[in-house]
């Protein structure tokens, strides 16, 4: 069989595409565009490196308070409200289970606005006491904000320290699951119901996802979501003081 030679055309057409580049040398250089587009090899270290393969992960959940419901008593933020914000549902609307092995707080944010005109305040104490040893527990504290008007909200961050029990490790267990970690209590300034303030808090967690070993034995009811659906729940005064946003609810 004869080959055709091929026209200049398409030999032009068959050539790699080159773009020239400036070095700083002042010389020009011809790199190839299309190099990281192709499947190519590359270099790899001789011996495997250290790996971790349960790394840790950062998210956010956010909770606005309940038009209706009456908060200035005061309520607590426990593990298991912890333990809530990390939902799958294993039964139908019926139960879901924490799928992280481990969580902590990496932060706590807080907003405050009061209706018309009743100043209101909210203040924030970390509660958690050592129930065994008594060698671990939040050392005393108080944090408060306050809104004068709607024009001056009142805003606070809190950064617990990472060997405390509020910014410390918490397995998804039952173990002391009711245990408080800081105490939720807003004052209204005299308004009446349906004046109350708006708070809203934003709690960064920092977490470790169950992909060794088994898994935690904190379970919850639920009311809604198909087998795998992930979400959170309410938190304070029974589930109904703050109310989570933005992801699914599943109390």
């Amino acid at each position: 069989m004869i080959s055709k030679k091929p026209s200049q055309s398409t030999e032009l057409a068959l050539r790699p595409t080159y773009r020239m580049v400036k070095v700083s040398s002042g010389k020009k250089q011809k790199k190839s565009t299309n190099r990281t587009e192709a499947t190519r090899l590359t270099r790899v270290p001789r011996f495997p490196p250290c790996f971790d393969a349960c790394p840790s992960y950062m998210c956010r959940r956010r909770f606005r308070s309940a038009e209706s419901v009456d908060i200035s008593g005061g309520s607590t933020f426990t593990i298991q409200n912890g333990h809530q914000q990390f939902l799958v549902v294993t039964v139908a609307s019926t139960t879901a289970a924490c799928w992280v092995d481990c969580w902590r707080i990496r932060s706590l944010s807080f907003w405050v606005l009061n209706h018309i005109e009743n100043p209101c305040s909210l203040t924030v104490t970390p509660q958690s006491v050592d129930i065994d040893t008594n060698n671990f527990n939040d050392r005393e504290a108080s944090y408060s904000i306050i809104s004068n008007s709607e024009a001056q909200p009142g805003a606070m961050k809190i950064v617990p320290s990472p060997y405390s029990p509020l910014g410390g490790w918490h397995k998804s267990s039952t173990v002391n699951s009711t245990g408080p970690l800081f105490l939720f209590q807003p004052a209204y300034g005299g308004a009446s119901s349906g004046d109350w303030s708006t708070q809203i808090m934003d709690i960064e967690f920092e977490f470790v996802p169950h992909l060794v070993g088994t898994v935690g034995a904190y379970t919850t009811t639920v009311s809604t979501g198909a087998v795998g659906t992930l979400g959170g729940k309410n938190v304070l005064v029974s589930a109904t003081g703050m109310i989570l946003q933005d992801i699914n609810n599943l109390t």
